[in-house]
């Protein structure tokens, strides 16, 4: 198994820590302990909007090297006549 490398944080990773920190030093009652808390949230709020797309391009990339080719093949057979080899062709997926 392939070992994950520690991801280094981002700027809005680096936001958030930063709240927490601070808030660390400040009474769970105060008006600037509200003030944390609200950015904290609206900052959660953005990275959970800017998580990767669910297919990068490189997954997308075998997808469509497939179909092109089964889609050649068949517009092959439909000119000649041959047995089917489409099926043979498809990369068969590691996971």
């Amino acid at each position: 198994m392939a070992k994950k490398t520690p991801v280094e944080p981002t700027g809005i990773d680096k936001a958030i820590a930063m709240i927490l920190d601070d808030m660390q030093g400040v009474e769970s009652d105060s008006k600037e302990y509200a003030i944390m808390l609200k950015h904290l949230g609206k900052l959660q709020k953005m990275k959970i909007l800017k998580k990767e797309p669910f297919l990068t391009p490189a997954q997308w990339l075998p997808v469509v090297g497939n179909l092109a080719g089964i889609l050649i093949v068949t517009n092959f057979e439909r000119a000649n006549v041959l047995t089917s080899k489409a099926m043979s062709l498809i990369i068969k997926s590691r996971t």
